[in-house]
């Protein structure tokens, strides 16, 4: 039997350095070859790329230069432009200070609308009772042409009249709520005194008095000093119910002036003997911050009766007596005198 013999290995040897480096040198030789053929190609593209910059900057300058020569060719339709815009924002401006100053201007006719209208809205606060200085619209006043309007305050009545110092008669005509006006004529000085007189009934009498509303207060700056202060030591010769018998070109007046201590009050009003206990034809001022409400009124002498309205802040009248009365009536009643 024959013993099978061994195959014979194969040893691989390693390439020496030389056999490498001759590889190396062939690969290298390719790539040159390689790279040969592909410079013209890249000395075209650099020219091609430099031509389209010259291109790019002509068209640039070509633009610039157009661009200078249309602004110049515009410059003068720019300046009639905004000569024009000029001219028209100044014929605005202009236009706008005529409306303004039209505005600043009303028209004669609404001016006196909005004058009756504000004193028609005076007349209804002093008949309300809750005007604080009802002698600013009653009596006599300026009526701004030169005349003096008198407004006089007689709640029923049927005729006003006014009777001058010189014996002259002036008709009043109704205004509102009770209000009668009249005017005198510019330059005269009837005005200084008058007596109103008044018919309530037809065909009967005719009653003559002085009127409230003309008479400036019956208490002096200390009185009232001393009241805000509350150092006033003698009220009851300040506060109530004093007779007074005021010098007029007419002649003397003889009355009485009401006061009383109310600061809190919206509106005070004097109601009693003089006006049938109905206090509308008799509302009384305020004389500012000492809280105190005064009237004077002609014809009211010793022994009358009277209470004082008060207006609260709650918008309720009340009926109250004098806390300054000298004399009151026996309780229940509460009148004084």
């Amino acid at each position: 039997m024959t013993t099978p013999q061994p195959r014979p290995r194969t040893r691989k040897t390693t390439p020496t350095k030389d056999t490498t480096a001759a590889k190396g040198a062939k690969g290298a030789t390719g790539a040159k070859a390689a790279k040969a053929p592909d410079a013209p190609k890249a000395t075209k593209t650099a020219k091609a790329n430099t031509t389209a910059t010259k291109a790019t900057k002509a068209t640039a300058t070509k633009a610039a230069t157009s661009q200078k020569t249309a602004t110049a060719a515009d410059a003068p339709r720019a300046a009639r432009t905004a000569k024009t815009a000029r001219a028209r924002g100044t014929a605005a401006a202009a236009n706008s200070a005529k409306a303004t100053a039209a505005r600043g201007r009303p028209r004669r006719g609404a001016a006196r609308a909005s004058t009756e209208s504000a004193l028609l809205a005076a007349v209804d606060r002093v008949v309300d009772g809750h005007h604080h200085d009802p002698h600013a619209v009653l009596g006599a006043h300026p009526d701004g042409a030169g005349g003096t309007a008198v407004r006089v305050l007689r709640p029923g009545a049927l005729e006003v009249g006014l009777v001058l110092a010189d014996g002259v008669r002036v008709a009043l005509a109704h205004l509102h709520r009770g209000v009668f006006t009249g005017t005198l004529p510019a330059g005269s000085d009837s005005a200084a005194d008058y007596r109103v007189v008044t018919r309530y009934q037809p065909g009967g009498p005719e009653v003559t008095a002085a009127d409230c509303y003309r008479f400036t207060p019956t208490l002096g700056e200390l009185d009232l000093h001393l009241i805000r202060e509350g150092r006033h030591e003698e009220l009851w010769r300040a506060l109530g119910a004093h007779l007074r018998t005021i010098d007029t070109p007419m002649g003397e007046v003889s009355g009485t002036g009401f006061a009383v201590w109310a600061p809190d009050a919206r509106g005070v009003r004097l109601v009693g003997d003089v006006n049938f206990w109905n206090g509308e034809g008799h509302p009384m001022r305020s004389l500012g911050a000492s809280g105190v409400w005064e009237l004077f009124v002609p014809d009211v002498g010793e022994g009358a009766l009277y209470k004082f309205q008060v207006l609260g802040s709650d918008g309720h009248w009340r009926d109250k007596a004098d806390p300054m009365a000298r004399r009151t009536e026996c309780p229940p009643a509460t009148r004084r005198w």
